[in-house]
């Protein structure tokens, strides 16, 4: 199949853009996609302008390309697709409340962040990736980025205002936002991410004891629930202070289990 003939997104579109070109590695922008080109048999190319540098001319892009790795003799190889779209809406756990986002992607996350979360950083009008390694005190941690080629990480930590933090988050077509697998063991899920029901059912119950295995909890009519569902049986269990069962979610979660 030709690049062009699953490419989701059209001009007009407000959009994430992502660079690999040296200084920009691992940054996220927000872009206007202006136009839309095929060329070399099928491969998309886009036209960039930046609504936060309304100064800048407009970057052709090229929409698809391969994925750098650390190990230089690797042989795999692939295709990364450098658009997304907004980012969803980022709420704290403290603050959430389904009734007011129902039909919308939220991304809920910890009260506070804590070391070895995987985290987009803003600064210089974008965001990078990545993951808290310090909590210096309630306004500010420390982040290091990730090492060349991936990101423009050098060994260096950097100083970062904990209100200029969201969680790090990937997104494919195929199957819309998802929670980033952890790779080491430090790193930690600080995010869960709901796809709220329009019409959610609050006469769904789920019975406690199927929970010890978010993946396969059923419902009382012996259905499998959701992602939503789970999360109002789990934000009652946490109301009852069993904190181990909102963590053992988001780790499910980050292993692509739910």
């Amino acid at each position: 199949m030709k690049e062009e003939d699953s490419f989701p997104f059209k001009v007009g579109e407000i959009i994430e853009s992502k660079y690999n070109t040296d200084g920009y590695r691992g940054s996220w922008f927000k872009s206007e996609i202006v136009k839309i080109s095929s060329r070399n048999g099928g491969e998309v190319w886009c036209a960039l302008k930046y609504p936060d540098y309304p100064d800048e001319k407009l970057t052709w892009t090229k929409a698809y390309q391969f994925t750098p790795f650390l190990d230089k003799d690797s042989k795999q190889k692939i295709k990364e697709l450098m658009l997304r779209p907004v980012f969803p809406l980022v709420v704290q756990r403290c603050n959430y409340n389904q009734n007011m986002y129902l039909g919308s992607t939220v991304a809920v996350v910890d009260d506070e962040w804590k070391t070895g979360d995987l985290v987009d950083w803003w600064k210089d009008g974008c965001f990078w990736e990545c993951q808290i390694i310090e909590i210096l005190d309630k306004e500010n941690v420390k982040v290091e980025l990730p090492k060349r080629p991936i990101g423009e990480g050098n060994g260096s930590p950097y100083i970062a205002a904990s209100r200029d933090l969201r969680p790090s988050l990937k997104w494919c077509p195929k199957y819309g936002w998802r929670v980033p697998s952890k790779v080491k063991p430090y790193e930690r899920s600080c995010v869960l991410l709901l796809n709220v029901q329009a019409e959610p059912s609050y006469a769904v119950k789920i019975d406690p004891d199927t929970m010890t295995e978010p993946g396969v909890a059923v419902t009382k009519h012996g259905e499998e629930a959701g992602p939503y569902q789970l999360f109002v049986a789990w934000q009652s269990l946490e109301k009852n202070k069993e904190k181990s069962k909102w963590m053992m979610y988001k780790e499910y979660q980050s292993m692509g289990r739910i």
